[in-house]
């Protein structure tokens, strides 16, 4: 299954979190930043969790249910010189831990600041009212 890019069916405190923090991100960091999965199927949520238990490869998510599929969290990645940056060694979590700390407002938080990993993780926790 692929990952869901477009902005369609989020919540809409990530949406404009999401329009502000790009040209933030960039204007502080020179960076750019890439949304790698937005919205979520129940079925990509199976197939997620079943990576590394009943199909090939490591671990992804330790929950069936995601707030991806209620339009609650994103993946964000940081690009730097056309790559990808997952958080990989020290440099690349600084960076996570800055975008972080700048990226929270409107009650959009990263999961890396709440259990100290999935830095590209964000998300509302309170469904919008």
């Amino acid at each position: 299954t692929r990952p869901q890019t477009t902005l369609e069916g989020l919540d809409p405190r990530l949406v404009a979190w999401w329009k502000w923090i790009r040209p933030e991100w960039r204007e502080a960091s020179g960076l750019k930043l890439k949304l790698l999965e937005t919205v979520r199927t129940e079925e990509r949520q199976a197939w997620l969790y079943a990576q590394g238990r009943t199909r090939p490869g490591p671990i992804v998510t330790w929950r069936r249910h995601s707030n991806h599929q209620d339009g609650r969290a994103i993946d964000v990645a940081i690009v730097a010189d056309g790559r990808v940056l997952l958080g990989a060694n020290a440099l690349e979590l600084a960076l996570y831990r800055w975008l972080a700390a700048l990226g929270e407002r409107d009650g959009v938080v990263s999961l890396g600041r709440r259990v100290g990993k999935d830095w590209f993780h964000f998300e509302v926790t309170d469904p919008s009212s």
